[in-house]
């Protein structure tokens, strides 16, 4: 899976579990202006960057699987 598609399921699930950029940020341990890059597409996260966001959000599985 490339990454913009995997931050772009990322971001749909956190949408979906109604949480804003800031909360999820803080659930995974990362910096919101960080996400906040990640999901605009301004920074290109790190393939560890982008299982922390998921683990964060209990969605790992939910993103391979569905792959």
């Amino acid at each position: 899976m490339k990454k913009r598609n995997f931050i772009n399921r990322i971001i749909s699930i956190r949408k979906k579990e109604g949480l804003t950029v800031n909360a999820a940020a803080k659930q995974s341990g990362l910096n919101q202006s960080t996400w906040q890059r990640m999901e605009t597409g301004e920074s290109t996260p790190t393939w560890d960057a982008l299982f922390q966001m998921s683990d964060s959000l209990g969605i790992f599985s939910k993103i391979v699987i569905s792959e």
